[in-house]
């Protein structure tokens, strides 16, 4: 899927001038101006640039990140309007700090050979135990922003539960590693985060369709 969908993107950007000029693909994104070449890509090639000019990367990384669930709210709504707005704003907020979080964690790996070779991290710019300490700043803000969802919408038990859990689930991430002891970097910014995601899925599916 992610190949196909790749693939896809890709060749409506190569393909827009030749799109311009068809009557059956003029109407699309691009050809028609709605949407210009260089939006689509952006975030996703800036990313790998960052590291070499600013400790911000892992915030940009988030940032692209969390275009998913905005684009996802965009695709279903269509539109975006007052104060509807304000709920995809805090979606990618939500992605946007959870990402930036597990990958200054795991930035912490490479914070000698960062120095040495003048690459751009947080863990390189402040230090070990201060990334840390802003990984976890930016976990909190995540659980903060997952509560204040129900403000908007309102959601049960079943989603109050899932964010529970991720919060729970955040706290021992930062409870395994420590600026003395990286030995569970990896399970902290991988494993645990590959169930994120998952936790708060099931919470909200029960409690649209079940609950």
């Amino acid at each position: 899927m992610g190949a196909r969908n790749g693939a896809n993107a890709l060749n409506r950007l190569v393909d827009s001038d030749i799109d311009a000029r068809n009557p059956r693909t003029a109407g699309r994104h691009i050809p028609k101006g709605i949407l210009k070449k260089w939006e689509p890509l952006f975030l996703f090639i800036i990313y790998s640039f960052t590291k070499r000019f600013t400790w911000l990367c892992h915030f940009v990384l988030g940032a692209a990140v969390g275009g998913a669930p905005m684009g996802g709210w965009l695709a279903i709504k269509g539109e975006l309007i007052f104060p509807d707005i304000i709920v995809p704003f805090i979606f990618w907020g939500i992605v946007a700090l959870w990402v930036a979080g597990f990958d200054i964690i795991y930035g912490t790996l490479d914070y000698e050979f960062d120095i040495q070779n003048d690459i751009h991290s947080v863990p390189a710019r402040f230090g070990i135990e201060n990334a840390l300490k802003i990984s976890a700043l930016c976990h909190f803000t995540t659980v903060a922003l997952l509560y204040l969802i129900p403000v908007f919408y309102p959601m049960g038990w079943a989603y109050y539960t899932a964010v529970t859990i991720v919060a729970g689930m955040l706290i021992y991430e930062h409870k395994i590693v420590s600026p003395t002891n990286l030995t569970n970097v990896k399970i902290a910014s991988y494993n645990v985060n590959e169930l994120v995601g998952i936790v708060v899925l099931i919470g909200v599916l029960v409690d649209v369709i079940v609950v």
